[in-house]
């Protein structure tokens, strides 16, 4: 029975951390929530825009998208969604930190294997030791990008005028 009351527990707890929040703000104090962040919207002509806040003006919202900068009209912005972009900047950093730990056991073995006469063997080593670092360090990047990836966004309503 306590297994049961723990577990309920832990949902509820995990369910109310992965939800979407939701605030509601006037335009003035929009600013300082997106300021430099990646966003999403649906325009009142049923367009979308996403991408990177450039700046907060008086009566637009300036966005750099894949369109390039985006000018979106305060009017026709009733609310938005403020989330993490995904991203692959953990994986190649993963593969690089993971190919530059394995070159040190690569040129180890490398040194053995022509030390021992069985030289075609030591770049077999070196390249296996360097490429299997790097495929594991670009996997625990990937992850890692995937885990950021997942955080909840926040809904932003936009008070009227």
């Amino acid at each position: 029975m306590r297994v049961l009351a723990w577990a309920s527990m832990l949902l509820l707890v995990q369910g109310g951390l992965l939800a979407q929040r939701a605030l509601t703000l006037s335009w003035q104090e929009l600013a300082p929530e997106v300021q430099d962040r990646w966003i999403s919207t649906a325009l009142a002509d049923g367009s979308a825009v996403e991408g990177r806040v450039v700046d907060v003006e008086a009566d637009a919202l300036l966005v750099k998208g894949k369109k390039g900068v985006v000018s979106i009209p305060r009017a026709s912005l009733k609310s938005l969604s403020v989330g993490p972009k995904k991203s692959s900047k953990r994986t190649a950093l993963g593969a690089a930190i993971g190919g530059g730990a394995g070159a040190v056991p690569g040129v180890l073995a490398y040194q053995y294997a022509n030390n021992e006469a069985n030289r075609s063997l030591g770049g077999s080593l070196l390249a296996g030791f360097i490429g299997g670092a790097a495929a594991l360090g670009a996997l625990i990047g990937w992850a890692s990008d995937r885990e950021a990836s997942r955080k909840p966004a926040v809904v932003i309503h936009i008070k009227p005028n």
